[in-house]
């Protein structure tokens, strides 16, 4: 039996439409990309979520005191050191450790904050935004964010600040010199970044 050329015909080709999007990108998005393809895609794509890490709480007690503080400066209200000790008792988390060692930490932490908001209110002349939102978007691609601090410092320049819980050395692996180009980009307009 032969094999008729119309038997033999193919569907070879299949078309597909894709429908052009503008990507909507943060830099947690980002950074997952750079970090790790393979994570980016489980987070991102599949919508994975994994338990928050010990460094994960840490910075989330780390920004909230912040915050806190930033607040009182906006407002020119002072914080005491006893004031600095309810604003840090307010957000601690436990650490996965015995009670001795985390209230060593929280003391060493309460040390560091009061020290921050010293160098802070020396520095910086006007505290313009906390914990800043935005959204750039253009023709290519839609960028949102989250800016930790935008000051004026005694120059009369406008810096964006955001802060890392992690030792000096691990700083690099956050890209954040990436992280705080692009959102100088993104908020150049609106507070004339320097």
């Amino acid at each position: 039996d032969e094999i008729s050329e119309d038997e033999l015909e193919l569907e070879i080709e299949k078309k597909y439409s894709v429908e052009k999007r503008v990507p909507s990108l943060n830099y947690s998005s980002i950074n997952t990309f750079i970090d790790c393809p393979l994570r980016y895609t489980l987070i991102y794509d599949y919508g994975f979520v994994t338990p928050p890490s010990f460094m994960q709480n840490l910075g989330s007690f780390i920004h909230n005191v912040l915050q806190r503080i930033h607040e009182h400066m906006k407002k020119d209200k002072n914080i005491s050191p006893d004031e600095m000790k309810k604003i840090v008792s307010t957000y601690w988390i436990d650490l996965p450790m015995g009670p001795k060692r985390n209230e060593t930490i929280r003391n060493k932490l309460i040390k560091e904050f009061v020290a921050y908001y010293i160098f802070a209110k020396e520095n910086y002349a006007e505290i313009v935004a906390i914990e800043e939102s935005f959204s750039h978007i253009d023709d290519n691609m839609i960028v949102k964010g989250k800016i930790d601090l935008i000051v004026k410092d005694k120059e009369g320049n406008t810096d964006l600040i955001d802060f890392k819980a992690r030792k000096q050395e691990g700083i690099e692996k956050t890209n954040v010199d990436k992280q705080l180009q692009i959102y100088s980009y993104c908020l150049d307009e609106q507070y004339d970044i320097n």
